[in-house]
């Protein structure tokens, strides 16, 4: 009788431990609720399309806010693959990072770093004046596309 009641109460005990909350489902937020959240405590609006946070869980997420906005915002969606843009005061864009996609500043240091490694003066001098032109054609479409023109 003894032996089946401490039987009994040992596979009680494995019980509770096998359903006890692990630290991720503790700490785990839906992406949703934390933007909602930084919007709040921030005193900001972000934009973002409902199928991109649709799903998206964010762990630990009050260990990542910091006194900055945008340090804030980079801590939560670095992780997730996530950027945001500055579009108007306090009003940030929300959108999924582009691998494929670089700035034109970083673009031009990639191609630099390629260029060096050419003996030939005479091509690197070609190449950078090709990447001049296209520089200035990227600024002209974007003072078009701005309402400058």
């Amino acid at each position: 009788m003894k032996t089946k009641f401490c039987l009994i109460l040992f596979l009680f005990f494995q019980f509770l431990i096998g359903y006890s909350q692990s630290p991720q489902d503790v700490y785990k937020k839906p992406l949703k609720e934390v933007l909602t959240d930084i919007e709040k405590r921030y005193n900001i609006k972000l934009q973002y399309s409902k199928s991109l946070v649709k799903g998206v869980d964010v762990m630990y997420p009050t260990w990542r806010y910091r006194m900055d906005t945008e340090e804030t915002l980079t801590n939560i969606l670095m992780p997730l693959d996530m950027i945001f843009q500055k579009t108007g005061d306090k009003v940030y864009q929300i959108g999924k990072y582009a691998y494929h996609i670089k700035p034109v500043e970083e673009g031009r240091k990639h191609l630099e770093k390629l260029l060096a490694s050419y003996p030939d003066q005479q091509y690197r001098c070609a190449m950078l004046a090709r990447m001049e032109s296209g520089s200035r054609l990227m600024q002209l479409k974007e003072q078009n596309q701005s309402g400058r023109f």
